[in-house]
């Protein structure tokens, strides 16, 4: 399931039109290290506030280029679709794992980002969000989620084991100049739009992120929000779990209703999330700090072997008495 695509020759994006009056009309092109056939896997250690107690788990950042279908809205199977279905999204995997008393929450955000242009269709930019989605699994039930962006409108599907929430189609509009929450590890890497240059700052609507709105049991509505980044030489150094320092650069958005979202990342390419810190308004308090990070064809470790690995990324392997 190899899912690097090998055509584009260009992790960042052509600006869509919409944010154009913001910010750089060119982003930087895509950096090659995207492309040698290996994804980015970034281990976390995790505080995540839940049922008022700060629960400390662990979380996985992969990072990966694929080919995506255009029509169907999931990855492109070499031969299965027309080359004009297809378009490359840089993909990213941001799985989450933590404790709540006996039981624990697993979740996970897929957010695919547009690498390239269409050939047959120009609204898809680089840049752009083509799908995002999330699911939760806990012992009480699991949710699911997902986001489908259109020229001027995003078609949300929601299913849920809660009463009230179990099946839910809408379409709601995409505002002009529309951020979703769920791209910021995207923007903060400089790999999606809006595309800001030192010591800028925009004020955007956002959409919170499907992990706030599942946990918190609201409806996704854009709210204003206001995006800002470091300014030049502005370097933090802060340490990651292992004990390595890092020089970076500070990205920071604060919603209307006072979710404070930060990001720190190194201040030279591929630009990682070192730590990240989420927390007022309607969602969890929520932070993570690097532990580890690797390059590789981790799609090809399945057999038994390749729990070797996760020493690559300073994990262990899960009990085989855990569930």
């Amino acid at each position: 399931m190899k899912p690097i695509f090998s055509r584009i020759t260009v992790f960042c994006f052509a600006l869509p039109a919409f944010f154009s009056a913001f910010a750089q009309e060119t982003p930087p092109p895509f950096p090659k290290l995207w492309f040698d056939g290996n994804a980015e896997l970034s281990s976390y250690t995790l505080s995540v506030n839940r049922y008022g107690e700060d629960r400390l788990g662990s979380a996985v950042a992969i990072f990966v280029t694929e080919p995506f279908s255009i029509s169907k809205r999931v990855k492109s199977d070499p031969g299965k679709n027309p080359k004009s279905d297809e378009i490359g999204v840089l993909k990213l995997n941001l799985v989450k794992d933590f404790p709540t008393g006996i039981y624990d929450y697993n979740a996970m955000t897929s957010v695919f980002i547009g690498a390239e242009t269409s050939a047959a269709n120009n609204k898809w930019k680089i840049g752009n969000p083509l799908k995002i989605s999330f699911s939760a699994q806990e012992w009480c039930g699991h949710v699911y989620q997902q986001f489908l962006p259109q020229t001027d409108s995003v078609q949300s599907q929601t299913h849920s084991y809660f009463d009230g929430e179990a099946d839910e189609s809408l379409k709601m509009p995409l505002p002009k100049n529309g951020v979703f929450s769920d791209s910021l590890f995207h923007w903060a890497r400089g790999l999606a739009a809006p595309y800001m240059t030192a010591g800028q700052k925009l004020t955007l609507p956002l959409l919170p992120s499907a992990f706030d709105i599942r946990m918190g049991h609201f409806k996704p509505v854009f709210s204003d929000a206001s995006f800002e980044v470091s300014g030049p030489n502005q370097f933090e150094t802060i340490s990651d779990a292992s004990g390595k320092r890092w020089q970076t650069e500070k990205r920071t958005v604060v919603s209307s209703d006072g979710r404070r979202s930060e990001f720190w990342v190194e201040n030279v390419s591929p630009q990682k999330i070192i730590k990240w810190s989420f927390k007022g308004g309607k969602g969890i308090a929520e932070s993570g700090l690097m532990l580890k990070s690797t390059r590789l064809e981790y799609w090809k470790l399945n057999g038994s072997k390749g729990i070797e690995q996760l020493k690559e990324l300073g994990m262990i392997p899960r009990n085989p008495l855990s569930p």
